[in-house]
């Protein structure tokens, strides 16, 4: 029963670890509304933990050089565009959005500052708009909609307008910076 319980308390640590950032009216923030999350990473030097995060994007990316810019052994800015990353619209089938995004990550010694990802766009390729453009997504418009082809994903007040967007930009963000952390804690799967 000790297990059982012990095994319990370990998923909810996993999983609140895990939920870094979320979608807002405001942008990207923290789940207690920060503009950057700090990953303890204990026996890792700065070098280290830059170094895997810096084969993360090499491994990861077609172009890692036109994704990446760097202060070596202190910071990286990954800067990509993720190809149909978070769903969209349902009617007429699924339709997926493009993220274009910056992820700036900053090292010390045993630990990483991850900054809030800056969002550029979020692009539906397979819409249009009665404006002729694709559709794409904000987090907050006064203006926009069918015919600018352009939609918040929440209201003035911050409630969600776009449940699968706003859900589907979490969990995108969570898998990518999941990601990123196992791989600068050395746990990456390199089995091949």
């Amino acid at each position: 029963m000790k297990k059982l319980f012990f095994a319990c308390i370990g998923l909810l640590f996993v999983n609140i670890a895990n939920a870094q950032f979320k979608a807002t009216k405001d942008g990207i923030k923290t789940d207690d509304g920060n503009d950057f999350y700090v990953v303890s990473i204990d026996g890792k030097s700065a070098k280290e933990l830059f170094d895997n995060v810096e084969s993360y994007v090499i491994s990861n990316f077609k172009n890692p050089d036109a994704v990446l810019s760097k202060q070596d052994g202190k910071m990286i800015n990954i800067h990509g565009i993720f190809p149909s990353a978070i769903p969209c619209k349902k009617w007429a089938g699924m339709n997926y959005a493009d993220i274009d995004l910056n992820l700036i990550i900053s090292f010390k010694d045993s630990k990483m500052k991850i900054d809030a990802p800056s969002i550029n766009s979020m692009v539906c390729r397979t819409l249009k708009s009665n404006s002729g453009g694709y559709y794409k997504y904000c987090f907050y418009s006064k203006e926009g909609g069918f015919f600018t082809g352009c939609y918040s994903l929440f209201n003035k007040k911050g409630d969600v307008k776009n449940k699968l967007a706003v859900n589907g930009i979490n969990d995108f963000l969570t898998h990518l910076i999941s990601e990123i952390i196992d791989c600068a804690k050395g746990d990456s799967n390199n089995d091949w």
